[in-house]
């Protein structure tokens, strides 16, 4: 997998896989499309934590400056850009796990329902204690969580000496705006 959150084409998916993945995202929203591929392989030479977070990027072939597309930043040779909120409204992941998952092996905690509302609150903008609020989204090797793209997540390190594998799927109903293409 090659590192923490290596990018990865959505080509690089099995056809057979893509297929299964496709009609899952289909019944979430009729129209997505795979438009990034993110794999995490956390191991004891690969271990790494992320505090609590959004999403607020996109991947794209190229930069283009089209309005409401802002702070560019290139990583591993692809574009990233935060786009006009309304795009990632609509947007959700697929989280496709390739091991066992429990509390030792740093797996993704969520925010229920933070992806509603207000999307530019904080963690410590949630009232109350927001560990009370999150919730471990442990599972077994091949399970599928949808997620919005907008929910508030963190993963912690793996206290674990086992790999925790997982594939991230980003997928969008629209289009980019014209010269804008999405990465592949």
């Amino acid at each position: 997998m090659n590192g923490p959150g290596a990018r990865r084409s959505v080509r690089s998916l099995p056809d057979t896989a893509k297929g299964a993945l496709q009609v899952l995202a289909s019944r979430i929203q009729p129209e997505s499309k795979p438009v990034r591929v993110v794999t995490f392989d956390k191991s004891e030479e690969a271990n790494w934590a992320l505090p609590w977070h959004r999403d607020f990027v996109i991947t794209t072939a190229d930069r283009q400056e089209v309005e409401g597309f802002s702070n560019w930043t290139r990583r591993n040779g692809v574009w990233h850009v935060r786009p006009p909120m309304a795009l990632l409204e609509q947007m959700f992941f697929l989280r496709v796990l390739l091991d066992d998952t429990n509390e030792q092996s740093g797996d993704l905690e969520i925010v229920p329902t933070s992806h509603v509302g207000r999307h530019s609150r904080t963690a410590h903008e949630f009232d109350g204690d927001i560990e009370k609020a999150s919730i471990s989204t442990f599972g077994e090797r091949g399970d599928i969580l949808a997620l919005h793209a907008l929910i508030l997540h963190r993963s912690a390190a793996a206290g674990a000496r086992k790999a925790r594998r997982a594939i991230r799927i980003d997928f969008s109903a629209d289009a980019l705006p014209e010269p804008l293409e999405w990465a592949d």
